[in-house]
């Protein structure tokens, strides 16, 4: 009797899931998105940085072709008297550009030279913005006093007007030559950043 039970019941269900081999069970991460974003933002900075050098190059061009329409306006002397430093500085920022570029299409592609890379830059963009910013105030105060001393000029703004608007667009200018190295020196100093750019550098693992 029991063996007539026994060789009626059902035969035992397969096992839902395959076997597994023993060891540690390693699962993938999803790619982040920061490179992506931060490379894109590098390359458009990279660019339009290398367009304003090349730019430069036609200052004095430019001048003269404004100084034919208004006549010679004391401020275009301001401008002629530090033209050398302008396309000088000019030239040096579409280099860095160039420089910024190169990092956000390595950084795009997850290369971990690029890490370095682009901090490089950021170090050698401050280096560039602080005499920037200076020197870009000098010519503001001088063609705010050039501009004020103009007949019709001067009684239309208040005393001192001219030199604070002066002052204020080359803080604002400053910051902004500024805001983005700044940042990326910060976002590379994370440490998840730091194990990313590290994964980086490993082989895939094969399937």
């Amino acid at each position: 009797m029991s063996e007539t039970a026994a060789s009626s019941s059902p035969p035992p269900e397969p096992p839902i899931a395959p076997p597994t081999a023993p060891g540690v069970i390693v699962l993938s991460r999803p790619p982040s998105s920061w490179p992506t974003i931060l490379g894109v933002i590098a390359i458009v900075f990279g660019c339009l940085g290398m367009l304003q050098g090349v730019l430069t190059l036609f200052t004095r061009m430019t001048m003269d072709f404004a100084s034919g329409i208004a006549g010679d306006q004391p401020q275009f002397a301001v401008v002629r008297k530090w033209m050398p430093w302008t396309i000088g500085m000019g030239v040096a920022g579409g280099v860095i550009a160039a420089i910024l570029l190169f990092a956000g299409i390595q950084l795009i592609r997850r290369k971990p030279a690029s890490a370095g890379l682009i901090r490089g830059w950021a170090i050698i963009k401050i280096i560039y913005a602080l005499p920037a910013t200076g020197v870009g105030l000098i010519m503001q105060l001088e063609q705010a006093a050039a501009v004020s001393q103009q007949a019709g000029v001067a009684g239309a703004f208040a005393p001192g007007s001219l030199s604070i608007i002066g002052v204020g667009s080359s803080i604002v200018g400053g910051l902004w030559l500024l805001a983005f190295p700044v940042f990326v020196l910060f976002w590379f100093r994370r440490d998840a950043v730091r194990e990313e750019i590290g994964r980086w550098a490993r082989p895939a693992p094969r399937a």
